[in-house]
């Protein structure tokens, strides 16, 4: 929940006015993915490796002044990663910015009546 709450709040902060946000969810063989997609700005290339490090923000321009301590999406990582998922992110200006986070499906304690 708290993953899903984080990126749902990033894609509301950084979408624009009337922007839409998408959410899709579906399975990929033994994993539940989630998709978080907004058409807000977009993320540059060179943020690629240091987006999830904790204390890390990257802002457009100087002018632009986000609320937030750069917590959030390494706190995403560390959750999706302790469950054994995996998380990313594409960003481009047809398409805006997509999260996309998956995690494996435990069938070992699933009861299927």
């Amino acid at each position: 929940m708290q993953v899903i709450y984080n990126l749902l709040s990033n894609s509301t902060k950084f979408s624009d006015i009337g922007g839409v946000i998408k959410v899709i969810t579906y399975l990929d063989g033994n994993n539940f993915v989630f998709e978080i997609n907004n058409h807000g700005r977009c993320i540059d290339a060179k943020h690629k490796n240091s987006l999830f490090k904790l204390f890390y923000q990257c802002s457009p321009s100087p002018r632009e002044n986000y609320e937030g301590a750069g917590i959030g999406l390494a706190l995403c990582k560390k959750i999706v990663m302790m469950h054994g998922g995996n998380i990313d992110f594409s960003s481009c200006k047809e398409d805006g910015t997509t999260f996309i986070f998956n995690l494996p499906i435990n069938t070992h304690n699933v009861v299927i009546k």
